[in-house]
């Protein structure tokens, strides 16, 4: 039964690495961001009193008397009356044109449908208040809106979204409106720490330091000083956590805030335990009880009893650890808000199994097994789950039979069965990861032939295509020469006899007429070696060309220019210049576009 114990708690203290981020991320909500509601006019006024003065109110006046009102009901949890007026104050905002005040009772609206869990109506509202006020020229009030509805997102899990609206409120707002500046920049610090981004959320909570410090606001400074300490703390580097965290408690003790005081010393103390400096953490976790006990700080005192019982537990002290243990357990239970409760009321859970377990209850850690998995099983993976479930019927099959040998072979077998599982797993795992490394290397050669190919395949173009230029110049030295032999004939006509005259013409006309007859020949077998289909997919799409055309073509799609064309074909840059028209005409090519490119292409 030990053993088996002890499997589970391998399993239970793994899977809940993410509790203390938990903890910590609920001990700084509220006082990561203040509500937008402290920038609103309270009336010091009961509600009796609020609904007399609207009787003799004028009405421009009764848009703070309907917020107030809305405030009263938000208070009371009355969401449908706190709606209502709402509602009732923007309609007078609006009518008036008072934007800030408008925008804040907007906020406020979103609030309500937020708190009230109707998602729904809270998202309207919000898409509708970013499509209305993008125009806005106020850019502190345009800041405020965009950082509202950036916390509506960041509480609504979507940081992106969030991230991106604090980023526009940060372009916008002036660098001297330091008030708007913390709230942004706090805002940003806990979006990027709910993300486990702690190096980027203590980019802002630094940022967020500074500015409280030029507004002297000494709260704010040991809110940032606490917060800065605990993202130090996720990244374990734990002298520099220290350090902030002893400034931070310096400065709660100075202008006497008890309940930051109380949390700064146990999170200097959860240091400590991290480091094995049992004494010293149980130390500083008894003075954060003291403290949480004065001001009667129910919550904090059930999670400090859990952490000095950890702490005993840990140094094998369990009857001293036990009624801590129990003791926080008592008090966690009266928490009212069973979210934040359930988060602490996990690891006390834990600790109490583990200490039955350690002093030989298993049923008692049974137990204690049961109450952890029920208030934390969304984070508990289903297999997990299983096999406790298993676990469990195992258990009261054997406690019933009262046969505990054969119940602790069947617990040893099923450790090892699991065993079994995770190692096949982890070889099948494995092998998957081989075979897809092994996919993608011969992919990478298959690629890199290809490539080589291909690169071979260009290379051997180019030389074909520089063999057929070749070729185009021999055709044209050839032009020239038999050119240069027929004018010299013409000049020569006169000092031939008049009977060989007419044979002379004869030689000077065939000449000029079939000069570049066998050399063409030649190139064009040669060039559809070369581009196969090119004459074929021009002469069946473009029919009509002439033979010169087609000539020409096949020169554009060596590169060649018109000046080269025109010297090889023995005529001005012009006519090259006017065939290319045709050409383009009969293609039907516009005017931006490349003729030699579009031959390319066949």
């Amino acid at each position: 039964m030990i053993c088996c114990n002890k499997f589970i708690f391998c399993i239970i203290n793994f899977a809940t690495g993410k509790l203390r981020f938990l903890i910590i991320l609920l001990l700084i909500l509220p006082f990561g961001h203040q509500a937008s509601y402290s920038q609103y006019t309270v009336l010091p006024m009961n509600h009796d009193s609020l609904l007399q003065l609207l009787t003799t109110s004028a009405e421009k006046d009764k848009g703070d008397i309907y917020l107030n009102l809305a405030l009263y009901w938000f208070g009371e949890k009355n969401y449908t009356e706190s709606r209502k007026y709402c509602k009732m104050a923007i309609g007078i905002f609006n009518n008036y044109n008072d934007q800030p005040s408008l925008y804040l009772c907007i906020d406020l609206l979103i609030e309500i449908y937020f708190t009230n869990n109707d998602l729904k109506s809270a998202d309207d509202v919000v898409e509708g208040l970013l499509d209305e006020f993008k125009y806005l020229k106020n850019a502190s009030l345009k800041a405020h809106i965009y950082r509202a509805i950036g916390n509506y997102y960041i509480r609504r899990y979507q940081f992106d979204k969030g991230i991106e609206c604090v980023n526009k409120a940060t372009r916008i707002i002036s660098d001297t409106n330091y008030s708007q500046l913390y709230f942004i920049f706090n805002l940003a610090s806990d979006a990027y720490f709910q993300l486990r981004e702690y190096s980027k959320a203590l980019e802002y909570q630094k940022k967020s330091l500074k500015v409280a410090t030029i507004l002297e606001d000494s709260t704010r400074i040991t809110g940032q000083l606490n917060e800065i300490g605990m993202s130090f703390q996720e990244l374990m580097e734990y002298d520099s956590a220290s350090y902030y965290f002893n400034r931070a408690l310096t400065t709660s003790f100075l202008i006497n805030d008890l309940h930051y005081a109380s949390c700064i010393l146990d999170n200097m103390a959860e240091i400590q335990f991290t480091l094995l400096h049992y004494d010293s953490a149980l130390v500083l976790f008894n003075r954060a009880l003291k403290i949480r006990y004065e001001i009667n700080y129910i919550w904090g005192i059930g999670n400090t009893s859990t952490n000095i019982g950890r702490v005993l537990l840990a140094t094998k002290k369990y009857t001293e650890a036990e009624p801590y243990l129990k003791t926080g357990e008592e008090w966690l239970m009266k928490c009212h808000d069973r979210n934040y409760a359930n988060i602490a009321l996990n690891r006390n859970y834990i600790s109490q199994a583990k200490l039955f377990e350690q002093t030989n209850h298993p049923a008692k850690a049974l137990e204690y097994i049961k109450k952890h998995i029920a208030v934390r099983d969304t984070l508990l993976s289903q297999e997990i789950k299983m096999k406790y479930a298993e676990l469990e019927t195992k258990y009261e099959s054997d406690k019933k039979d009262s046969e505990i040998q054969y119940q602790h072979l069947l617990l040893n077998q099923r450790e090892r069965q699991l065993i079994l599982v995770f190692i096949i797993g982890m070889v099948i795992l494995i092998s998957g990861v081989l075979l897809v490394l092994m996919i993608v290397r011969n992919k990478k050669q298959k690629e890199k032939l290809l490539n080589a190919d291909a690169e071979n395949l260009r290379k051997e173009l180019e030389l074909k295509n520089r063999e057929l230029v070749c070729n185009v110049s021999n055709i044209y030295t050839k032009n020239l020469v038999i050119n240069k032999v027929a004018r010299t004939l013409s000049k020569s006509a006169a000092n031939f006899k008049q009977s060989n005259m007419e044979i002379v013409r004869n030689i000077i006309s065939e000449l000029k007429q079939n000069m570049d007859e066998t050399g063409w020949k030649e190139f064009e077998y040669r060039f559809a070696k070369v581009h196969e289909s090119f004459y074929v997919q021009l002469d069946t799409k473009f029919p009509d060309l002439t033979s010169t055309e087609r000539k020409v073509c096949a020169m554009l799609k060596l590169n060649m220019s018109s000046k080269e064309i025109a010297s090889i074909t023995m005529t001005r840059s012009e006519s090259v210049d006017t065939t290319r028209s045709r050409i383009r005409k009969k293609l039907g090519i516009n005017h931006d576009e490349n003729l030699t490119e579009f031959l390319n292409n066949f």
